[in-house]
């Protein structure tokens, strides 16, 4: 996404708007959505049509684990329910691809633990898009879902998100998702040398805020 001489920019504030489909093109066009830990086949998430696939064509390593069935509700969304877990290396790659070279996308990581090894831990870990810091998980409800949200500009054909293992814990992810916004979008603050980290949401439509 961004070279080694790039930083993360943290706003208080990101509105994403994914690029419209153009006549006769797939909604979804641009879109990578993957279920991690998943090694059944792809399908449609019926809350939001869109198609989500196994992790296993964008990494090669780390292990499969269900969530406990104990945090299993209606309410928690299909990719939650398992997640790939890496034991083993201090610094674990997906390469999402392909991309398209110079446009900007929204980069999202979720995480449910869901006490998936019965140990009931406080984990913590660091994020990385390429080399560059992303953001230091810290995972402490084992029936939250943690969220990490960034623009980044790609600046080749496919680009990395790495966990990588700072001594808290067992890195692990439930779903990873990429989607392309419009050119233009945030180009005063998004480059091949800066990205934007989403600090917090606000709803201006609402009378109450989300957190």
């Amino acid at each position: 996404m961004a070279s080694s001489s790039s930083c993360l920019v943290a706003l208080f504030f990101a509105i994403a708007a994914a690029i419209p489909a153009a006549h006769g093109q797939s909604p979804q066009a641009g879109f990578i959505s993957i279920d991690c830990g998943n090694s059944k086949s792809d399908y449609v998430d019926h809350s939001t049509n869109i198609t989500y696939v196994s992790d296993d064509r964008f990494i090669d390593v780390g292990s499969d684990f269900d969530i406990q069935s104990n945090y299993i509700n209606s309410s928690l969304p299909t990719q939650q329910l398992n997640l790939r877990s890496f034991p083993d290396g201090l610094r674990n790659c997906y390469t999402l691809k392909p991309v398209l070279r110079n446009t900007t996308y929204l980069v999202r990581a979720t995480f449910m633990y869901g006490n998936y090894d019965a140990k009931n831990s406080l984990i913590q870990f660091d994020l990385h898009i390429g080399v560059d810091h992303w953001k230091t998980m810290t995972i402490s409800d084992p029936s939250a879902i943690y969220t990490a949200e960034a623009l980044s500009l790609a600046t080749a054909n496919s680009t990395s998100v790495c966990l990588v293992n700072t001594g808290g814990g067992t890195p692990f992810i439930s779903s990873l998702e990429l989607r392309p916004l419009r050119n233009g979008l945030y180009g005063e603050y998004v480059n091949a040398l800066q990205s934007v980290v989403l600090v917090t949401r606000r709803n201006f439509g609402a009378s109450d805020t989300d957190p």
